[in-house]
C-alpha cells in the first residue's frame, strides 16, 4: 500500500516558475488587444445611416432644420442648409411626426413635399395607398450629410 505522505510530496515538488509564465502572458495580452480592435471596429461601424434613394427623388424639399416648436404630429423647423428644391422663408412647418420622434434644438435632415407655401409633410416611403405610412428623417451629421450631398449630385448629373 502507498504511504499518504509520498503523494503530498510529490505534489509539494510541482512548482512552476516565473520565466514559464512568459507565453502564457504574452498570450493573454495579445487577446486582449484583439478583442479591444475588435470592439472599436464593432463601434465605428456599427449601424449606419441608410438613406432611401427613392424617398429622396420624390421629396420637393430636402433641408438641414434644427427644431423650433414641436406639436402634435407637426414640427416647425429653422431651415440650416437646403440640399434640394426651393424654400423663401427661413421657417416651415412638416406634418408626419410620431409622438416623441425629435425634440426641440435637435438638428435633422428632412425629405419632404410641399403641403403649401408654409408647410410641407414627410416624404411618405410608399405611396401605395395600403402602405404603412412611416416617417423617415435622417440624423445631421457629416457621415449622413455627405452622403446625401454626394446622392443629390449623381441624380443631377444622370439623364
Amino acid at each position: 500500500m502507498d504511504d499518504p505522505t509520498t503523494e503530498n510530496n510529490s505534489l509539494e515538488q510541482v512548482s512552476v516558475s516565473s520565466s514559464q509564465l512568459g507565453p502564457f502572458w504574452i498570450v493573454i495580452g495579445l487577446f486582449a488587444v484583439y478583442a479591444c480592435f475588435l470592439m472599436g471596429l464593432a463601434f465605428a461601424t456599427a449601424n449606419p445611416v441608410l438613406i432611401n434613394g427613392r424617398q429622396i427623388e420624390n421629396s420637393h424639399l430636402v433641408f438641414v432644420g434644427q427644431v423650433l416648436k414641436v406639436g402634435d404630429s407637426t414640427v416647425e423647423f429653422q431651415l440650416k442648409e437646403l440640399l434640394k428644391g426651393k424654400l423663401d422663408q427661413k421657417t416651415i412647418l412638416v406634418s408626419g411626426f410620431k409622438p416623441n420622434q425629435v425634440t426641440e434644438g435637435e438638428n435633422w435632415v428632412v425629405p419632404a413635399i410641399i403641403v403649401s407655401a408654409e408647410s410641407a409633410q414627410i416624404t411618405p416611403l410608399s405611396f401605395h395607398p395600403n402602405a404603412k405610412p412611416t416617417s423617415l428623417i435622417y440624423p445631421s451629421d457629416k457621415k449622413t450629410l455627405d452622403n446625401l450631398k454626394s446622392r443629390l449630385s449623381s441624380n443631377e448629373n444622370s439623364p
